[in-house]
């Protein structure tokens, strides 16, 4: 491996984001190799592993979001967010890979924070009702933060 002392964040995710395309095999491989039974977590109501890097924090503000696949928008109430990742429920179902753009309103008084992800997983919890997992396409520490100061 290679361990970098100092290096911008930028670049930092320039390199995740290269390593993840190439070779994600491996990545999955050596970061989650000995993943022991007590982290299993719900995930759309199914049981999994917990691969998550950042941490999540519940949250709830509402969340605007258009699916770029169809250009159709949507409203949807936060649960939780980390740096790489947001979960919502939403009143219409969202197929996994869907490329999204999201903005969270954040009762801050500021403007709402933008950011795109993919949708990793969707389940119906009710009918017209749904749990949603992003994936964020970057790691949004900064974002992160305005989440945590409210």
């Amino acid at each position: 491996g290679v361990y970098f002392s100092r290096i911008k964040d930028f670049d930092k995710e320039q390199i995740y984001q290269f390593i993840r395309k190439y070779y994600p095999e491996q990545v999955r491989e050596k970061w989650w190799d000995g993943i022991r039974e007590d982290t299993k977590q719900e995930k759309g109501g199914e049981t999994m592993e917990d691969r998550r890097i950042f941490e999540r924090f519940a949250v709830n503000f509402p969340v605007n979001f258009l699916n770029l696949n169809n250009n159709k928008e949507g409203l949807a109430q936060s649960q939780d967010v980390s740096a790489k990742g947001v979960g919502f429920t939403a009143d219409q179902e969202l197929q996994p890979k869907t490329p999204l753009e999201l903005w969270l309103q954040i009762p801050d008084n500021a403007e709402p924070l933008y950011t795109r992800g993919e949708v990793a997983w969707s389940k119906m919890v009710e009918p017209d009702k749904y749990k949603v997992g992003v994936n964020l396409e970057k790691a949004d520490l900064m974002g992160l933060s305005r989440v945590l100061r409210v």
